[in-house]
């Protein structure tokens, strides 16, 4: 039985970055090729680079994508909204005197020790 060989080449990050260009007319790799590259060497995507429209313009596949859309964006402004809520809740947080009794004995111990060394 013969085994495949994994073949490494090393690649300049210039040669990388016009591969993986956007820029391109027809891209060079596969989706999932540019992914494992890029998150390999550690290259964003780019924050302004908007996802290709897979449906077209005016079909009711377009308008049920729009759809799904504003519902995902209706439902994140709630969570954040939600968890914005939470830090600003009034609801009482434990108090050192709420949790268990501590050894007074002990504690002065360690407060001893810890003057002498600092």
């Amino acid at each position: 039985m013969s085994k495949d060989r994994l073949k490494s080449a090393t690649i300049s990050p210039a040669t990388l970055k016009r591969t993986l260009s956007r820029e391109r007319a027809e891209p060079q790799l596969e989706a999932q090729e540019e992914r494992a590259l890029r998150m390999r060497n550690g290259l964003s995507a780019g924050g302004d680079m908007a996802l290709p429209q897979k449906a077209a313009a005016g079909s009711p596949a377009a308008a049920q994508l729009a759809e799904l859309e504003a519902q995902i964006f209706a439902r994140y402004r709630q969570h954040v909204a939600e968890t914005e809520g939470l830090d600003d809740d009034p609801s009482p947080s434990p108090s050192p005197s709420d949790s268990t009794p501590v050894d007074q004995r002990a504690k002065s111990k360690i407060i001893r020790a810890l003057r002498r060394k600092g």
